[in-house]
């Protein structure tokens, strides 16, 4: 540990600097999304990182499937386009995992207590967000 003086003005100019990383990555992050097509590109479903369906598109040959085929096939389509997505996410997570290892590195230098909080409430966004997997289809009769 450097046992030299701690520049604390550094460190909160650090901080702030993060913070507008974060915020900015979190911006660029809510933009991303990604997309999945049928074989026959018949279906097209776009979804984000956190899973939520954007577009679904149907091509004309989708008119004379069964409503089981199509049912199944968009809940397919989504969770591959929201992993797709996530994936995308997680490498814009990465560079700030790095970032923000430095700064609580910074942190402990100053108030190590602090910095032990700030590891353990951040703890949960090291982990990648990936959607859950498709839940397997239920026959509806209407």
């Amino acid at each position: 540990m450097n046992s030299g003086p701690v520049d604390l003005d550094a460190v909160t100019r650090q901080f702030e600097a993060h913070v507008t990383t974060v915020r900015e990555t979190a911006a660029q992050v809510a933009r991303i999304e990604g997309e999945a097509s049928s074989r026959d590109g018949s279906v097209r479903v776009r979804a984000n990182a956190t899973g939520a369906v954007t577009d679904v598109q149907l091509g004309p040959t989708t008119a004379g499937v069964s409503r089981e085929w199509l049912g199944r096939t968009i809940v397919e389509l989504a969770h591959r386009a929201a992993q797709q997505a996530a994936a995308q996410a997680d490498t814009y997570y990465a560079g700030l995992r790095e970032a923000q290892r430095e700064l609580q590195d910074r942190i402990a230098a100053v108030d190590p207590l602090a910095a032990q909080r700030l590891r353990a409430a951040t703890d949960a966004t090291r982990a990648p967000v990936h959607p859950a997997p498709p839940a397997e289809p239920r026959r509806r009769t209407w």
